[in-house]
């Protein structure tokens, strides 16, 4: 439990570290106060090279990434697997391919906001389910 522990500290230093990961650092802090542990199976939609899945990766969450990339999906996968973490990635194009239907119960995007996509998302995701976009990160900045 300390060494999983020290993982997830680490983790999450490098991303508060680094400025253009604010978004991660606020996602993790939402699912924290959201109390959002019962929610086992999150997706990094147009993930890039993974910041969101990492972390929640080594948050305990099941981590599955998707982008059109395949080099930031590659990426993504090799670094999460060597800091021990599974993050599972697949390359396609969200303008063209179909995300399984209600299969996540957190679906994380940031950065990818074609609202067109957003029925999809909403299908991809089970009832009860949350959705943690770009959108509300920037209205939370705004207030503070």
């Amino acid at each position: 439990m300390i060494e999983r522990r020290t993982r997830v500290e680490t983790e999450l230093a490098r991303v508060k570290a680094a400025e253009h990961d604010v978004l991660t650092a606020w996602v993790l802090d939402y699912l924290r106060v959201g109390g959002t542990r019962s929610l086992p199976s999150i997706l990094d939609a147009a993930m890039g090279r993974g910041r969101h899945a990492r972390v929640l990766a080594a948050e305990g969450y099941h981590a599955f990434g998707v982008d059109r990339r395949h080099d930031a999906v590659l990426t993504a996968v090799q670094t999460a697997k060597t800091d021990g973490l599974i993050v599972r990635g697949w390359c396609a194009d969200l303008t063209t391919a179909c995300l399984p239907s209600r299969r996540f119960s957190l679906i994380c995007v940031t950065r990818y906001l074609d609202r067109e996509f957003f029925p999809m998302l909403y299908d991809a995701r089970v009832p009860g389910g949350v959705d943690v976009g770009g959108e509300l990160v920037h209205a939370r900045e705004a207030v503070e």
